[in-house]
């Protein structure tokens, strides 16, 4: 069985909510802090990580939200900063699934072989339910 490890991004992948203003920014339907949230990461180290994960035979996934309260068009807007700031970092390619979808949404819906899966997420009610499905979660 393959082992699939999946991503959020806010507050995992990046330090989003270390962006000043970042939730004046959200109400504002402005995409800025997506687009400039640094990374918790080296990208480096991380790309050869993820590299080395998909040598071992894991596929990567990437679930995030869009914006709590966004209009259609924001949303639209957040998923396309999100895939860019994926690309700028040289890690977008690794990926064999990137689902960004609507806030609230059940993670563990988004991904098919979710009882079989790792997700890595910040969020601890998400972890809780990614659990209670069968999954195994890491903050």
């Amino acid at each position: 069985m393959e082992k699939r490890i999946c991503f959020d991004m806010d507050g995992t992948l990046n330090k989003f909510y270390e962006v000043e203003n970042w939730l004046d920014d959200l109400i504002a339907e402005n995409t800025r802090p997506y687009d400039i949230a640094p990374p918790t990461f080296d990208a480096y180290e991380m790309y050869l990580t993820l590299y080395y994960l998909k040598e071992l035979g894991a596929s990567l996934s990437i679930v995030s939200w869009t914006s709590k309260s966004g209009s259609p068009n924001y949303n639209k807007a957040v998923r396309k900063s999100k895939v860019e700031w994926l690309k700028e970092l040289g890690i977008y390619d690794l990926f064999d699934e990137i689902h960004i979808v609507k806030y609230g949404t059940p993670k563990h819906t988004t991904i098919k072989e979710g009882k079989s899966s790792i997700l890595i997420d910040d969020d601890s009610i998400v972890r809780e339910k990614w659990i209670r499905y069968g999954g195994i979660a890491v903050n």
